[in-house]
């Protein structure tokens, strides 16, 4: 960061004298005052062009931590966490979620239908109506079923929240399920 900064000084410090002789006059006070506002206009704009380039890079870099700390609190908790986009049906598994099925990523087809799927036969319908229930009603997502994992039948409990767009109509829904 330091030596990125003195790389940004001497840039800018080359551009500044640049602006200030082009514009620099003998003898003409109005020309000379003019490169002098150039040139510090554009060393001003360099420098907030870093510190933007700066300041993006430390939320990324925020970002990326608390990423890893959620995985890490969800993993050591044994909660899987699903988002399902709606409007493509489409689901984004975090990891837990595939040790909780028992399932390799690489064979997960993303839709809804394959949790679903994955839910006994004798609790589907219920937690399929549960669901549509939370979508329709503007309720949190709250329901008990059981999964075939291996040779094991699996408790699971699953709790979600419906996002809605601007006019209220569900587009995706985030759902966790910590192992019972």
């Amino acid at each position: 960061m330091r030596q990125q900064l003195l790389t940004l000084l001497s840039v800018v410090f080359c551009i500044t004298l640049f602006a200030f002789f082009s514009w620099h006059a003998p003898g003409n006070p109005v020309l000379t005052f003019i490169g002098l506002l150039t040139s510090l206009s554009i060393a001003l704009l360099c420098c907030c062009l870093w510190l933007r380039q700066m300041f993006e890079l430390n939320n990324l870099e925020k970002l990326e931590n608390l990423k890893k700390r959620l995985s890490l609190a969800t993993s050591t908790a044994n909660i899987g966490v699903w988002e399902w986009n709606i409007l493509n049906n489409t689901l984004v598994w975090d990891d837990s979620m595939f040790a909780i099925y028992g399932l390799d990523k690489s064979s997960f087809v993303g839709v809804y239908d394959a949790w679903l799927n994955a839910i006994l036969p004798e609790d589907r319908t219920r937690a399929e109506q549960e669901l549509q229930q939370s979508l329709k009603n503007n309720t949190d997502f709250d329901t008990l079923f059981h999964i075939r994992r291996f040779d094991k039948i699996r408790f699971i409990k699953a709790c979600g929240r419906v996002v809605r767009d601007g006019t209220g109509n569900p587009v995706r829904m985030v759902v966790s399920l910590p192992l019972i």
